[in-house]
């Protein structure tokens, strides 16, 4: 599951580099992209799901208990990984692998289990990824340009 935003649209990014060192720019231009992936990490994390506030941790049985003790939940999970292609930089949030590997499940929805059986009932999806990614647009965008004018601000000292 993945969330695409162009942060850079609407911003003066290229002109904002310009004024950094050629040497440098690549190594800024991913450094602002981390900045605005951490916005939506963090946002994602506060708007993931967590059995223990919806009670389904205290229906487990014994067994579902003992197998799942040392697994984090879910919103520990999320993490962000800044990609190199090339000319461009891409903030990958979601759920890390392997503990974090069936993100798609809760961000879709899917069919019930229930006790290895499958049944003919869907569990809606929560797009908590999609909101976080939403609500902190403008935050992205403001740590995306702080990030390449402090940059800016210690080349010129």
């Amino acid at each position: 599951m993945s969330v695409k935003v162009n942060i850079v649209e609407g911003l003066d990014g290229d002109a904002m580099l310009a004024q950094i060192e050629l040497a440098m720019r690549r190594t800024v231009a991913k450094r602002a992209v981390k900045a605005a992936g951490t916005v939506v990490k963090r946002a994602a994390k506060k708007e993931a799901p967590r059995s223990t506030q919806t009670g389904t941790r205290l229906l487990w049985s014994a067994k579902t208990k003992a197998e799942r003790a040392g697994v984090k939940p879910h919103y520990q999970t999320i993490a962000e990984v800044t990609r190199d292609y090339g000319e461009t930089f891409v903030a990958v949030v979601g759920g890390a692998y392997p503990a974090g590997a069936l993100d798609h499940l809760i961000q879709l929805g899917h069919k019930l289990v229930a006790w290895g059986r499958p049944t003919n009932l869907f569990v809606s999806g929560n797009p908590f990824l999609e909101r976080a990614a939403d609500a902190t647009l403008s935050e992205q965008k403001a740590a995306f340009t702080d990030t390449i004018q402090r940059a800016i601000a210690k080349e010129a000292k």
